[in-house]
């Protein structure tokens, strides 16, 4: 049976390439021939040709392209197209890997553009043999998997986790915005960020998934989720306490429901909460990516998720970034 499962699986993601990259392709339309790079160039495109994700699929994609790249030998290179995604506004790229409009060529014979998004292999050669055309320029990837792991041979997960966040170092430093900020709230020692992430649970905003509660059920989602932030400000001994979430309803229950003694332990972030994916305005991308930071530079993470709220990965990976703490607690 899982052998079979595992075919169908493969079979799917064919298709799924096949269907996309056929849809890509639309774009490449010059013919001439360009002349070869010294090396294959593997690009990570963000361009909004496709959806490609929250923050986080698209920081996996990157550091994913980068780690194929390395095991190819082949050069990397991350495109943004101008005024989609400003990330570098924020989160700055090392620019000996950024590639703007001018390195990009749309000529079919030679460039390839290479869908890979939800789309994870079992087996690393069947990854890298998709790159075996090293006579190409430039593969054009779209990718929002975290590769690390299968590719690196990372038989611990603890392994893998810092290995992703020495890669995001590499490639990335945060804007003092960030680091400003920080120090505005009391510093980084002894803090503990606590995450909830309910998509559209509580009818905040739309996204790609969508619960419809009842006020009721949406009541009592609300009242458990707090008595596990109170449980947690109980049972540690932490100098501060964050709580990130993408719901505005929920920080405001936070604000209003939670003792003068315990806001005074408590910040708040509430303004700019959207999805990078659904909504392009600069202040989502930059209250997103001022979670992330705040949330790495924690001592220790707690990601709380109920019944009807989505299994986000965006705190996990903010844990990998300073490799620090992080624990799940679901109910």
């Amino acid at each position: 049976m899982q052998r079979y499962q595992a075919m169908l699986k493969e079979i799917k993601n064919k298709l799924r390439r096949f269907v996309r990259e056929r849809e890509l392709k639309k774009y490449y339309t010059r013919t001439e021939t360009i002349d070869l790079f010294e090396k294959t160039e593997l690009i990570v495109m963000l361009d909004g040709k496709i959806m490609h994700g929250g923050l986080v699929d698209r920081l996996k994609g990157m550091i994913s392209v980068k780690s194929l790249a390395d095991k190819l030998g082949y050069d990397f290179k991350i495109h943004i197209a101008p005024g989609y995604f400003n990330l570098d506004k924020f989160l700055h790229i090392d620019q000996k890997f950024y590639a703007d409009d001018s390195q990009i060529y749309y000529n079919k014979k030679s460039v390839k553009p290479i869908f890979l998004n939800d789309i994870m292999y079992a087996k690393k050669q069947k990854l890298l043999h998709i790159f075996s055309n090293n006579k190409l320029s430039q593969y054009h990837i779209y990718c929002n998997q975290d590769y690390l792991k299968l590719l690196n041979d990372y038989a611990d997960k603890k392994v893998s986790a810092q290995a992703w966040g020495k890669e995001f170092h590499q490639l990335f430093s945060f804007d003092t915005y960030y680091t400003d900020f920080k120090q505005k709230i009391k510093g980084n020692e002894n803090s503990c960020g606590i995450h909830l992430r309910f998509t559209s649970s509580l009818g905040d905003f739309k996204d790609t998934t969508v619960h419809n509660l009842t006020e009721t059920e949406k009541s009592d989602l609300i009242n458990e989720c707090t008595e596990h932030i109170l449980k947690v400000i109980t049972q540690k001994e932490f100098k501060h306490y964050y709580v990130f979430s993408d719901s505005v309803t929920f920080l405001n229950h936070i604000k209003n429901n939670l003792s003068d003694q315990q806001l005074a332990t408590t910040t708040i972030m509430d303004e700019g909460i959207g999805h990078v994916d659904q909504n392009d305005d600069e202040l989502v991308l930059r209250r997103t990516l001022l979670d992330f930071y705040l949330l790495s530079t924690c001592s220790e993470i707690i990601q709380i998720k109920g019944p009807h709220m989505y299994n986000s990965n965006f705190s996990r990976y903010a844990s990998y970034i300073n490799d620090v703490k992080f624990t799940l607690d679901s109910f």
